[in-house]
C-alpha cells in the first residue's frame, strides 16, 4: 500500500495517475500486488495553487509485505517546488454600448494584461521498491583468514577489519556463517562458525589484540579448515564452505605448505579466494594457493580494501547495495 497525502494548496488533477489511485480528499492510495524484485513506480498531477516555494505532499509512505510475510515501511522524503507565476484566464473584451443622445459615451473599461505562464519544469516525487535477495542460492560458511602479523599493525588492520565488515553486512545472516581466523607464526580461531552480525563485528572490532610476529600462511588455511570442519561436507547440508584469506606478507619458512594447504581445502570442496595487500606480497604464490588467476585480488594500499572486499562479495552472488537500484 503507497499513501500519498497531498497539501492543500496542490490540487491532484483528476484522471492524472497511474496505475489509477483511490482518492478520498487531499489523500491518494495505491493497493499493488505482486510487485517485481526490480520495484515499481507510481506517478500522478497536481496543480499548484498559490505561488511560493512550496512542498509537492505532506506525507509519503509505503507499507510493504514481502513473502516470508515481514512488513517493511517506507517514509519517502518530501520534495519541493518553486512556483513562479499562475496562469490566468485571457481578459474578457468589454462592449461599449452604442451612443445615445439622451447618454454621454462612456470610455472603454481597461483590463490587466494576462500573466504569463511560466514554461514546464520538473517535479520530484518518490519512488517506491521492493527488492529483496534471491531465496535460490545456498547458504555459504565463510572463514575470513587475516594476516595479523606485526606488518598489518594499526591502520592496516583497522581497514582490514572494515573492508571484512563490508563483506559481512553483503551477507544474508543468520542464513550465511561467518568464522574469523588470525595468523602470523601461529594461528588462531579468533570466532567459530556465527550467524550473529554482533558477535561478529564484535569480533572484528579485536583484531588488534591478535599481532603478533610471523607469517605462515598455511597455518591460517590449516585453522580455516578446523573452522569450517566437518570436511568435506559432501554437500548433505547444502552450505558453500568458502576461505577468503587476506595477507600483506610472505610466507616465513616452509614454501610450499601454504599451497599444500589451499589444495587440500579444495579437494574438500571449498572455494578460495585471496586478497593480496601493498607491494611486499609474492604474487605468483598467492595466485597459486587461489587456484585460479580470478580468485586471486590485489588491493595496492589499505585505502582500497572496501573496495576489493565489495567486488568479492558481487563474486559471491551475495547482495551488496550495488545490486540494487540506487545503490541503497
Amino acid at each position: 500500500m503507497i499513501t500519498d497525502t497531498l497539501p492543500a494548496n496542490m490540487i491532484y488533477v483528476p484522471g492524472s495517475s497511474a496505475p489509477p489511485a483511490e482518492v478520498n480528499g487531499q489523500r491518494l492510495s495505491w493497493r499493488l500486488v505482486d510487485v517485481p524484485i526490480v520495484g515499481t513506480g507510481v506517478r500522478f498531477r497536481v496543480r499548484p495553487a498559490a505561488a511560493g516555494e512550496w512542498p509537492t505532499n505532506e506525507r509519503a509512505v509505503a507499507d510493504a509485505t514481502t513473502p516470508d510475510e515481514h512488513v517493511h515501511r517506507i517514509e519517502f522524503p518530501v520534495p519541493r517546488i518553486s512556483v513562479r507565476g499562475l496562469p490566468t484566464a485571457a481578459p474578457t473584451q468589454t462592449r461599449t454600448p452604442p451612443p445615445s443622445t439622451a447618454t454621454n459615451v462612456p470610455a472603454p473599461t481597461q483590463t490587466s494584461e494576462p500573466t504569463p505562464t511560466l514554461a514546464p519544469g520538473p517535479v520530484y516525487l518518490p519512488v517506491a521498491l521492493t527488492e529483496r535477495c534471491p531465496d535460490t542460492r545456498r547458504p555459504f560458511d565463510v572463514a575470513l583468514v587475516i594476516d595479523a602479523s606485526n606488518s598489518m599493525a594499526g591502520p592496516a588492520l583497522e581497514a582490514a577489519a572494515a573492508a571484512a565488515q563490508v563483506f559481512v553486512d553483503a551477507m544474508r545472516l543468520p542464513r550465511d556463517r561467518v568464522a574469523i581466523v588470525t595468523f602470523n607464526a601461529g594461528a588462531e580461531i579468533r570466532l567459530s562458525l556465527t550467524g550473529d552480525a554482533a558477535e561478529i563485528r564484535r569480533a572484528l572490532a579485536d583484531l588488534a589484540n591478535a599481532v603478533a610476529a610471523g607469517t605462515r600462511l598455511d597455518r591460517g588455511l590449516e585453522a580455516a579448515r578446523d573452522a569450517l570442519a566437518p570436511l568435506p561436507r559432501a554437500g548433505e547440508d547444502g552450505r558453500v564452505p568458502v576461505v577468503v584469506l587476506l595477507t600483506d606478507g610472505r610466507q616465513d619458512e616452509a614454501p610450499d605448505a601454504p599451497i599444500d594447504q589451499a589444495d587440500a581445502l579444495r579437494a574438500a570442496g571449498v572455494e578460495i579466494r585471496v586478497v593480496g595487500l601493498g607491494e611486499a606480497v609474492d604474487e605468483p604464490v598467492l595466485q597459486r594457493i587461489a587456484g585460479d588467476p580470478s580468485a586471486y585480488s590485489r588491493a595496492p594500499s589499505a585505502d582500497e580494501l572496501a573496495s576489493v572486499f565489495r567486488e568479492l562479495a558481487l563474486a559471491f552472488d551475495l547482495c551488496p547495495k550495488e545490486r540494487f537500484w540506487g545503490g541503497r
